[in-house]
């Protein structure tokens, strides 16, 4: 099985994502039906856009927003822009290229590009359904 993660924050990040799967990526590791873990994450500074150990691999592709204060409202809104733009454009053809069999979503990541390029995935989807701000349904998602 090939397990497609995507979440804003990775270690070395810090945060309450990035420690949560901190824990979850190496028990999945373990797991003899896991194949492949693949962690979709921001770009970070000094950190390579590409990495894989074993069957690990982790991708810093998506545009920075969880690093840009809210206070730059200009900043915060071009990153929205941005990361919906690249779901649209590019998260269907990266999970047919990996071959995913199941993408665990973290609602970090909001709005109408976003759930349509899941639903084009056509890969079952769990997602965490949790943080401010509104969010769809499971009928709307799927």
């Amino acid at each position: 099985m090939r397990l497609l993660i995507v979440t804003p924050l990775y270690p070395p990040a810090t945060g309450g994502a990035a420690t949560y799967f901190s824990i979850l990526v190496p028990e999945l590791l373990r797991r003899a039906a896991i194949d492949q873990v693949t962690v979709l994450t921001e770009q970070a500074a000094g950190e390579p856009r590409e990495q894989l150990d074993g069957k690990l691999q982790v991708l810093r592709l998506l545009p920075t927003r969880v690093a840009v204060p809210r206070a730059n409202w200009l900043g915060h809104a071009s990153s929205y822009v941005g990361t919906q733009w690249w779901f649209g454009a590019r998260f269907s053809h990266l999970v047919r290229r990996l071959g995913i069999d199941v993408i665990h979503f973290h609602t970090r990541y909001r709005g109408s590009a976003v759930y349509r390029a899941l639903r084009r995935s056509r890969v079952p989807v769990i997602a965490n359904l949790y943080g401010p701000g509104p969010t769809l349904s499971a009928s709307q998602m799927v």
